[in-house]
């Protein structure tokens, strides 16, 4: 057989690759000494085998042909395949591209594509004016300039953007002090040669909804140095879009900044977005900077009723009420935020409010989940027993409260009301199930109770046809819970017997490492 160790030709073949991975798997099944020995070299599960292992996978086997290559999975050795049959040009322009990525938030495959892009070939940083764009050569633009100083103002280049939407929209300042300086020293060579700091760009994503460079400074690349040049330079802070995706990022200085320039907040659903991270910080800026906090966006009542769907504590609560929240108001299925409260269990909630003269009369279901949220299984089960057809009769409110709750991981709760009869194979329109969305959040704790109540663990949800274990592996490289605990997740459900067949190798980093572990295929096992 051929060495350990190889090196790819210059235009590496795919199927070659595979047909490759299969040889070395059939001579595993041979019983072959030399394919043993690359097990143990190559494959981290098995450094120490003294025989083939009987449950050896194709997938083992495209991991181990990776590992031979130099490449740490069979994922990067087919980019790599990938990259190296594009003509320079071709991967000139996905660099590009990949390094001004629209997605806002804690998004960043492509900006990783793009930073192994440039490990891999610094060459790009040389070839061209759209790279010295996005990397900060600032020297570079500024020759471009003087060549033509029509450029500033053209659409052009691999995102068929004007100059400024690439530079605010690069997240390399990340990489080092230099870099961010350059891409500021490019903003204002083109801001100085007439660059419209407002100027508009469609994405197939979002094609009704033209984006703009702030965006990309406070609600992509969370730059605020850019984002305060760009406000400098008379950039509209009302682009319906960068305060509510600054709210985002794991600080607040874009939103703070946004704000101190006089950014609305009516309007724009911040308020509501806010809920959707843990503290108190970005409501009270928001409130104290104008939000309405009687403002109804959407189908789930005032932000009152928002913040305890979320899960928010009587701090954000009496904040709301501080600057107006109306205690009294009604959403459209006629709950108070009183009921809202017992509703999701939260009686410290409640009690704030009822101690506000909020209180009012409760429904059975209010009762029962009351008790549970207190931990008072035979509560609630004397709800149930007092009520007749308790759970027939539960509106639809009442039941989305349940898979609500699996998204907040409140496991003591839903676990109570499991034990308190409620019905656990209850889904969404789409047969997403309460153990979906603990998987997407990453929710060990709640995915434990529902699991050890019989929670069905190969349930598929009839949009992408993904299990429990495909969501959480899933979240955990997508808009990851930054309190979830994915690896504990993703380990608990192989220990319940998770099938990984459908399930190809891939989130974050060690959970990309348990479904190696586990057998899941690297990619199509052909």
């Amino acid at each position: 057989m051929p060495p350990s160790q190889q090196q790819l030709p210059s235009r590496p073949n795919l199927d070659q690759l595979r047909k490759q991975a299969k040889d070395l798997f059939a001579a595993w099944r041979a019983g072959d000494s030399d394919a043993l020995s690359w097990l143990r070299e190559h494959h981290p599960e098995h450094a120490t085998a003294e025989s083939l292992p009987a449950d050896l996978r194709l997938s083992d086997a495209q991991l181990v042909t990776a590992r031979r290559y130099g490449f740490p999975s069979w994922p990067r050795l087919k980019e790599e395949v990938e990259l190296a049959n594009l003509k320079f040009e071709q991967r000139v322009s996905l660099f590009v591209r990949s390094a001004v990525d629209a997605s806002t938030g804690p998004v960043d495959g492509s900006f990783l594509l793009a930073k192994r892009m440039l490990a891999r070939e610094p060459a790009l940083a040389r070839s061209g004016v759209y790279t010295a764009l996005v990397l900060g050569d600032a020297e570079a633009v500024r020759r471009q300039i003087a060549a033509d100083p029509d450029w500033v103002r053209t659409a052009g280049g691999p995102a068929k953007r004007q100059p400024l939407s690439y530079v605010t929209y690069s997240k390399f300042h990340r990489d080092s002090a230099q870099t961010a300086e350059g891409l500021l020293a490019i903003a204002r060579l083109l801001l100085d040669h007439g660059a419209d700091p407002d100027v508009p760009f469609l994405v197939p994503d979002w094609a009704d909804s033209p984006l703009r460079p702030l965006l990309g400074a406070c609600g992509v690349a969370d730059f605020p140095a850019m984002a305060e040049l760009l406000l400098d330079r008379g950039a509209s802070t009302d682009d319906n879009e960068s305060v509510y995706h600054s709210l985002e990022h794991p600080d607040t200085r874009c939103l703070e900044l946004l704000l101190a320039r006089g950014a609305a907040t009516r309007g724009t659903n911040a308020l509501n977005h806010a809920f959707d991270r843990k503290g108190s910080e970005r409501v009270r800026l928001l409130l104290e900077h104008g939000a309405d906090p009687n403002e109804e966006i959407g189908d789930n009542g005032p932000p009152l009723f928002v913040a305890i769907q979320k899960g928010h504590d009587r701090t954000v609560l009496e904040m709301l009420v501080a600057h107006g929240a109306d205690i009294h108001a009604r959403r459209a299925d006629g709950r108070s935020a009183w009921q809202v409260a017992l509703q999701h269990g939260q009686q410290e909630s409640a009690d704030v409010l009822a101690a506000l003269g909020a209180a009012g009369e409760a429904t059975p279901f209010e009762r029962f989940a009351a008790a549970c949220g207190q931990g008072d299984v035979d509560a609630a089960r004397r709800v149930v027993a007092e009520t007749p057809d308790f759970f027939a009769s539960l509106s639809h409110q009442d039941y989305a409260v349940f898979l609500r709750l699996a998204q907040l991981g409140k496991a003591e709760m839903i676990a109570a009301m499991i034990d308190g009869g409620f019905p656990l194979g209850l889904a969404g329109p789409l047969n997403q199930t309460a153990l979906h969305w603990a998987c997407w959040h990453g929710w060990r704790d709640t995915v434990e109770a529902l699991l050890s109540r019989g929670a069905e663990i190969e349930a598929k949800e009839k949009q992408w046809g993904g299990t429990p274990l495909g969501w959480a592996v899933h979240g955990s490289d997508n808009w990851p819970n930054p309190d979830g605990d994915y690896p504990g997740v993703v380990r608990l459900l192989l220990a319940r017997g998770a099938a990984v067949g459908g399930v190809q190798v891939g989130g974050s980093p060690e959970v990309a490492d348990l479904l190696r572990a586990a057998g899941a295929q690297e990619s199509e096992e052909e």
